[in-house]
């Protein structure tokens, strides 16, 4: 499936018609910098990197891919099968998103190559290595699980968060994860 906008142009949203969600794995924010995209008008999902966060120009900027919930690169990526580099950067283009935090300003999108992606985010991707979303969010809550008695959260809450997401996303984890 293919975009229905020209891959050589820079397209405008106005910030209304830019829809950002943090789905599980991704709704965490102190974990990720991962969203999903829905552009008014075009019936793709696009899953989201945040680039960077510029508080003086009041504005993210993020690399995104098209990633519709049942794409097999997708599913592959979100469960350890896929590492982050493999995923965000094997494509033919990428979209390279300018979104205000604040006003009225237009959403811009423009299409980059894998080669126009920053170095600082590909190393990051580096690092993140094979360990995907399901992965990452189940090794958070294990680790707030590990520390609740000592930080202040209540143990049977922070166990119980774990054991449903293991057992809802069972199938998305690799198979050694508890």
């Amino acid at each position: 499936m293919d975009i229905q906008i020209s891959k050589h142009a820079t397209q405008f949203w106005t910030r209304d018609q830019v829809k950002l969600t943090r789905p599980e794995p991704y709704e965490d924010p102190s974990i990720w910098a991962v969203n999903t995209i829905h552009f008014a008008g075009v019936p793709i999902t696009f899953l989201a990197y945040q680039q960077s966060l510029n508080e003086d120009l009041w504005e993210a900027t993020l690399y995104a891919i098209e990633a519709p919930v049942t794409c097999p690169r997708r599913v592959a990526f979100e469960s350890s099968k896929l590492s982050w580099l493999d995923f965000w950067l094997e494509r033919e283009w990428l979209l390279y998103i300018t979104f205000p935090l604040y006003g009225g300003n237009d959403v811009t999108t423009q299409y980059i190559t894998p080669h126009d992606v920053c170095a600082k985010t590909i190393e990051r991707f580096g690092k993140l290595g094979m360990i995907g979303p399901y992965e990452r969010k189940r090794q958070s809550l294990e680790h707030w699980l590990e520390t609740s008695s000592w930080n202040g959260e209540c143990p049977k809450k922070c166990e119980k968060n774990y054991r449903d997401f293991v057992t809802r996303n069972a199938m998305r984890l690799p198979k050694n994860a508890a």
